[in-house]
């Protein structure tokens, strides 16, 4: 028999255009962040992972069933490489990219400039409840991006304390926690 583990909202469509919303609005001031604030809001991100490993992994093994060493290698240790990826290499790969425009336009200037989108959907499936809503999180708040995860409805338990921490990293930094929504409930909420 299971233990009941906690409960969490079937969200509405409504309650997911509510939470889109809030995003949306966060989004519009996260946008004009500089990449320097984007790598603190992660840096804390990753100081809170460290500081919580254990935490972590035992809410991550109670809500998908994996095994705890499953949890660290799978899911604590590849967020914190993302993290760290992300934070040495993203501004460099969100940097304007010129190409080269051909002899007969020479008078021309191309390039290729990275935009916030605005808000990113995200579905994460269960398998891995911690890396696959913080992967789409850290890559979606380093580009600028307000990020929505609808998690799976099996390991919704788990998502509340890992959007938690993610808010709170936000909130610690002097921005808005909205930029981050995570979407809870069965199809009827995405």
């Amino acid at each position: 028999a299971g233990v009941h583990l906690g409960e969490v909202p079937a969200m509405t469509e409504a309650e997911v255009f509510s939470r889109v919303s809030l995003a949306k609005s966060a989004q519009s001031k996260w946008s004009k962040t500089s990449f320097k604030e984007r790598r603190l809001v992660l840096r804390t991100i990753q100081k809170h992972i460290l500081s919580h490993i254990e935490d972590i992994c035992r809410v991550s093994s109670r809500d998908s069933g994996k095994p705890r060493v499953d949890a660290l290698l799978g899911e604590v240790m590849t967020t914190c490489e993302k993290i760290r990826c992300i934070n040495f290499n993203g501004e460099s790969w969100l940097s304007k990219s010129y190409r080269p425009t051909g002899p007969l336009m020479l008078h021309k200037t191309a390039y290729v400039e990275y935009v916030p989108c605005g808000v990113l959907g995200v579905i994460a499936p269960w398998n891995y409840p911690f890396h696959n809503m913080l992967n789409h999180v850290i890559s979606g708040l380093y580009s600028g991006n307000a990020v929505v995860s609808k998690v799976s409805e099996h390991t919704s338990w788990s998502s509340r304390y890992f959007t938690g921490i993610v808010r709170e990293a936000l909130r610690a930094c002097g921005h808005d926690p909205d930029v981050v929504q995570t979407i809870t409930g069965f199809a009827e909420a995405g």
